[in-house]
């Protein structure tokens, strides 16, 4: 102990001083305690609270050299520990922004922590408070104050920031998310960001329903309204002004200024710039200089502000003529040309005033925002001082608007909060064309209008016929052009290779620009995925006619906008406010049900009805409406009084008796309307339900085969449409206005019910054009990229515009005999298109489908575009022996086929980026694995090669080009049935059970000795690919050609007399099979004996076919080898001038025997196998008893159409498949519908 207490003490004296003689008595005892290891060392903390911590303030606390820095309400403890007798002294420092007071600071440690250090805070004197107030509705949106001081509100009234501020200090209050379906700004914009004086300060908010899109407030923050419109097309409707006046074309109202409450009423002039909120239309009154606000639901329109009624204060600046400031109508413009809106401020720019100025919308109060009134070019960081000259378009975005500045061809942004005023592209003075990657070296030729969206702006420039853009984000705003070629013309196409006439108004919706043409009077969309141009309505022509798309009228329409429902139009010189809306108001697809698709005018079956395959050929996509079934709709439709409407559908009828109604609107027996088939005379009627029938059509349906026909009428006259083609115009009073309901396949009275097939019913206000009509009767539009209807015109009727120039070709009738339903091609001519848009190249699917009629065997072509090299073009090409897809070089997919010249065929090319596949006639002719890269070439060419090589000498029709890969069951629907589509068919005629095929179009007939002397047949070709032809050497008994001799259609006329008819071909046994399928139309004009319709082989081996008088007139397959017969009708099978579809099916044991695809009692033997014998095939008589003619046989006296022979026993599909395609052939109804 004394050797450890003297260590201590050696240590004490060698420190450089003595302990301090002023410790307590208690510390040097404390000393002594580590002497003894037994006695515990007990240890506290310092520590207290802090109360009434401000936001952003914060206290230092400090004891002995520690700190503590304190920045919330809460409990504090320093970290070193003190022993009892310590002591302790607490001082604090605050931040500015408080005032804090301390207690319990300072003492001395007992044998306890110490906690009870108090430090009070406050606000401190010259901080105040600062908050905004929300207006308009509540809505779910944050703010921010300073990039700090965030609040997320949700109700109306005052929200006060956390944080207070000294006066002088500055705040910037910004919005930092906005609302789902509201959108907030600042009432004063300039007010949101500033010096803090030295009280309160609160900042005004509105809050109003929508989203802010490109400087209107929109339902949704992204629409495609677009879509709509085209698909379902245009309709051009007046909001409010000359509505109802002068409809039907001329101009519109006189100009004037008149509010009321109706909106045919109100009068404008010269109305300009619009901007929309949810509710409102806010219009610059041009000429009177007024803003003017429109009720969208009803039109009713009032004076918002201007008109200099008195009470208004001058505008600042250097140039005031014809500008105050104030409330409502006390304000003052001057020339108010363009408008746009953050949905609680007005901003309007004035051409003639060189001004920017502000209207709260709440309040209506009018002040100046920037413009001195001089013009020039000046820009300046305090707005008021800034110069414009003649700026005619504005835009908002991101509290920032974009001025097109015309007279100086640039483009200016105004910073709404500050005020500052910044030229960010084109050169002042210098108007012309020049895109550029530094905003400020691009150059305007007359810049019009603008709108920004996403991270650009898009600007009309009027004079450059182009749609120009500014990126706003890249630091250089630089400029590009998106669509427009530069020169003066309304041409849709896809970016550059699209023409403007003028392009004056712009605006958005998100997803499409939507362009006003000035001169072009029309309206065009852009779409901003791809930049692809369309027209929406207006066809180049003055006019005033609410109706759709081309018909719709304009007298240069000006600014445009839209609320993401509708895009209106301010249609300058016919002092209106125009409205596009889709014209279609209900569709029937009928794909498995009545319902509306695109509204709730829903149907209900009254009946039975099945289902069957469609227009399209998707099965279960029509009604089969069974001459006792029909849809009736929830009520009636009454578009803009009748005066304007179109009514279309897809038949498929199926009988020739009686009327039947396709569809009628309304009760008929007391009003309405509706389209009536004449089954007697397959022709449409117009019929007015009490006022009677109106009108019959020029044009007949064909059976058992797709139309496409339409009820139209415009400014009070009616039109049938077949095909896509006008028909008869019918001049007639106004119909009863209808009632009740909507019907398909009747009309609600009598029995006049549809019999048939029945797809896709669509109803529109308004009458649509004839391109839309020809448009809207392509079968299969999905993916067609061109289609060429060749209906008198060589307009593509896709959305691409194609269109083809000529050099030679010649309008001519098509397949059904319309006139210049197609064009005729001599072997020089051709057609074609520079440029072609949206054609599939490289690799890509694509189908190519047309009908043609070729008169020559030599290799032709078709159409061909892409380039001329291996594998990088696409063609199709034709010749006497083949038909072929080709891609150039050598790299081509070629098919034989059985012969089609002087006939109309179908052919399709596929190619699906791996294989091309070839059809004909709906007939599947294979496949062959392909390597292709269509280039984009410059020319797309119809009736030659790439090089003007292999031109056609023929008829083309109906040209559609895919981009993509069509099946079988729509090529099918396109081409119609046809006899090689049945499932034994084969390309291949070895493996193929059609083995003969005769049909009218394959006979050669000139004049001669028949009959009449003209047509005179001596060769019919055989169709089949076996080559069983026929011929007849001798003059006088050749049979003639007849175009219209069985039921309107082409067949072969045999007599019987001194010189009697037939025709004679080399027996093949490929005909003798025990099991066939046999078909023939015919008519037996005169009965005669037992008289021959075909025989193979020799009167004692071959196969007879020919009509005896045991029970009437009975068709008998007659075994001439065994003498017996094999089948034979059992009742009278027809009569004398009947109109027949003949089919016999026998597997060689039993057969069936039908007429006109109903079964007939027949009696039906087994046999043997038939054999040729050494005789030959006869067409028109027969014998088999030996000697010549006539003692044994007889000869057929009537009209025989196609005559087909299978070597199978066709299955009831197949059966089916043939009977219709005869059926629509020859107009024969059948005992079904086909399916």
């Amino acid at each position: 102990m004394r050797v450890l207490f003297s260590f201590f003490l050696l240590l004490s004296f060698n420190t450089c001083s003595l302990p301090s003689l002023s410790k307590s008595p208690f510390e040097f005892l404390s000393l002594f305690r580590i002497l003894n290891p037994s006695t515990p060392s007990t240890e506290y903390t310092l520590g207290g609270s802090v109360l009434g911590m401000v936001p952003g303030g914060s206290v230092t606390v400090k004891n002995a050299g520690e700190e503590i820095n304190v920045t919330a309400d809460g409990n504090f403890t320093f970290p070193t520990k003190f022993r009892t007798g310590s002591t302790y002294n607490v001082s604090i420092t605050s931040s500015a922004n408080m005032t804090c007071t301390l207690t319990n600071g300072a003492g001395t440690f007992q044998a306890a922590n110490i906690s009870n250090v108090a430090i009070n805070c406050s606000w401190g004197s010259n901080f105040h408070e600062i908050a905004v107030n929300v207006n308009g509705i509540a809505a779910n949106f944050t703010v921010q104050n300073n990039g700090s001081d965030s609040r997320s509100i949700s109700s109306l009234g005052l929200q006060v920031f956390a944080v207070r501020l000294a006066a002088g200090s500055a705040y910037d209050i910004r919005i930092t998310t906005q609302a789902t379906g509201a959108f907030c700004s600042f009432d004063t914009p300039t007010l949101s960001r500033g010096t803090m004086p030295s009280t309160s300060l609160t900042v005004q908010m509105t809050c109003r329903t929508g989203y802010l899109v490109a400087g209107n407030l929109q339902v949704n923050a992204l629409s495609d309204i677009a879509t709509n419109l085209y698909d379902r097309f245009a309709f051009v409707r007046t909001l409010v002004g000359g509505y109802p006046t002068n409809r039907q074309g001329g101009v519109g109202s006189s100009p004037g200024f008149i509010n009321n409450a109706s909106a045919d009423a109100v009068r404008f002039q010269n109305p300009k710039g619009i901007a929309s909120d949810i509710t409102h239309m806010y219009v610059a009154d041009y000429t009177n200089n007024a803003i003017r606000q429109i009720n969208k639901t009803n039109g009713a329109t009032i004076t918002f502000a201007g008109t200099n009624a008195g009470a208004g204060v001058i505008c600042p600046g250097t140039s005031v003529a014809n500008c105050k400031d104030g409330v409502g109508i006390n304000a003052q413009f001057n020339g108010p040309a363009a408008i746009t809106t953050d949905g609680n401020n007005l901003y309007v720019l004035e051409v003639l005033g060189n001004r920017i100025r502000k209207i709260n919308i709440a309040t209506a109060e009018v002040s100046t925002l920037v413009g001195d009134g001089n013009p020039g070019a000046l820009d300046s960081t305090i707005g008021i001082n800034a110069r414009f000259s003649s700026p005619s378009g504005i835009t908002l975005r991101n509290q920032t608007l974009y001025v097109i500045d015309r007279g100086n061809c640039t483009i200016r942004s105004v910073n709404t909060v500050t005020t500052q005023v910044t030229t960010i592209a084109g050169i002042a003075g210098n108007c012309t064309h020049g895109d550029n990657a530094n905003g400020s070296l691009a150059t305007f030729t007359s810049p019009l209008a603008a709108v920004a969206y996403g991270n650009y702006l898009y600007v009309t420039d009027v004079g450059g016929h182009r749609i120009r853009r500014v990126n706003l984000v890249n630091g250089t705003f630089s400029v590009d052009t998106i669509a427009g070629s530069g020169t003066a013309a309304s041409v849709d196409g896809t970016g550059t290779q699209a023409s403007f006439y003028d392009p004056h108004g712009i605006t958005t919706d998100g997803t499409t620009l939507f362009i006003s043409e000035w001169v072009g009077q029309s309206i065009r969309a852009v779409r901003l995925s791809d930049f692809q141009v369309k027209t929406l309505a207006g066809n180049g022509t003055i006019g005033y006619e609410d109706n759709v798309r081309r018909n719709g009228l304009f007298n240069f329409p000006g600014s445009v906008t839209t609320d993401g429902n509708h895009v209106y139009i301010s249609d300058d010189q016919n002092h209106s406010i125009r409205r596009l809306e889709e014209a279609e108001t209900l569709r029937y697809t009928l794909d498995g049900n009545a319902l509306d698709s695109i509204g709730t005018n829903n149907a209900t079956v009254i009946g039975t009805s099945t289902f069957s395959s469609d227009e399209k050929g998707t099965a279960s996509g029509s009604y089969v409406l069974d001459g006792a079934t029909y849809l009736n709709s929830n009520t009636f439709i009454n578009p803009d009084g009748q005066k304007n409407l179109t009514i279309s559908a897809w038949v498929f009828p199926a009988t020739m008796t009686g009327n039947q109604y396709i569809f009628f609107n309304g009760v008929g027996t007391s009003d309405g309307y509706g389209l009536l088939y004449d089954g007697g005379t397959r022709r449409l009627i117009v019929d007015l339900g009490p006022l009677g029938s109106s009108g019959t059509s020029s044009r007949r349906l064909t059976l058992n085969r797709w139309h496409h026909v339409a009820l139209q009428r415009r400014a009070g006259n009616w039109q049938m449409y077949i095909n896509g083609q006008p028909d008869t115009i019918i001049y007639s009073t106004d119909p009863n206005t209808p009632t009740v309901s909507f019907k398909v396949g009747y009309a609600g009275f009598g029995g006049d019910y549809f019999l048939g097939k029945i797809s896709n019913v669509r109803f529109f206000q308004g009458a649509l054009d004839n391109g839309l009509m020809q448009a809207l009767a392509l079968q299969i539009p999905n993916g067609v990229v061109t289609y060429y209807a060749f209906n008198g015109n060589l307009d593509d009727f896709s959305d691409s515009g194609n269109h083809l120039t000529n050099s030679g070709a010649v309008p001519s009738p098509d397949r059904f005999g319309q006139t210049n339903g197609s064009y005729f091609f001599n072997g020089v001519a051709y057609l074609q298109r520079s440029n072609p848009n949206s054609l599939p190249i490289a690799s890509t699917s694509r189908t190519i489908c047309s009908w043609f009629q070729t008169i020559a065997n030599s290799n032709q072509y078709i159409i061909a575009y892409g380039l001329n090299a291996a594998g990088t073009g696409t063609a199709v090409g034709v010749s006497g022996a083949n038909i072929g897809m080709i891609g150039g070089g050598g790299v081509d997919w070629i098919s034989s086929h059985a012969g089609f010249q002087r006939e109309w065929a179908h052919l399709c090319t596929v190619y699906d980026g791996t294989n091309a596949s070839i059809y004909l006639n709906g007939a599947f002719y294979g496949s062959t694995p392909l390597s292709w890269n269509t280039g984009a070439g410059t020319d797309l060419f119809i009736g030659q090669d790439w090089s003007g090589g292999a031109r056609f000498t023929g008829y083309v029709d109906d040209l559609i080009i895919y981009n993509r890969a069509l099946n079988q069951t729509e090529i099918r629907a396109l081409s119609g049935y046809y006899p090689t589509q049945v499932s034994s068919w084969s390309p291949v005629i070895a493996g193929s059970s059609l083995k003969l095929y005769l049909k009218p179009e394959a006979t050669l007939y000139s004049p001669g000795l028949c009959v009449g002397m003209a047509n005179c047949v001596s060769d019919w070709f055989d169709r089949s690919g076996n080559g069983v032809h026929l011929a007849q050497g001798i003059g006088a008994s050749q049979p003639f050609y007849s175009a219209t001799g069985m039921n309107n259609s082409n067949a072969v006329r045999f007599t019987r007399g001194a010189n009697s008819a037939y025709m004679i071909g080399s027996c093949t046994e490929t005909l003798n099979t025990t099991s066939q399928s046999i078909f023939v139309t015919y008519s037996e004009l005169a009965i005669g004996l037992n008289d021959g319709l075909f025989q193979n082989g020799a009167p004692l081996s071959g196969k007879l076919l020919y009509i005896t008088r045991a029970v009437g007139n009975n068709p008998n397959l007659f075994d001439l080898q065994s003498g017996s017969t094999r089948l034979v009708s059992t009742s009278n099978y027809h009569n004398a001038l009947d109109n027949n579809i003949l089919s016999i099916i026998h597997n060689g044991t039993i057969g069936s025997l039908y007429r006109n695809g109903g079964s007939m009692p027949a009696s039906s033997n087994a046999g043997g196998s038939y054999n040729c014998g050494g005789g030959q095939f006869h067409l028109g008589r027969y014998f088999h008893s030996g000697g010549g003619y006539p003692a044994d046989g007889n000869y057929f006296d009537g009209l025989i159409g196609d005559l087909l022979i299978y070597n199978v026993d066709l299955n009831v599909s197949d059966r089916t498949l043939v009977e219709c395609y005869l059926s629509s052939k020859y107009n024969l109804a059948l005992a079904y519908t086909c399916p």
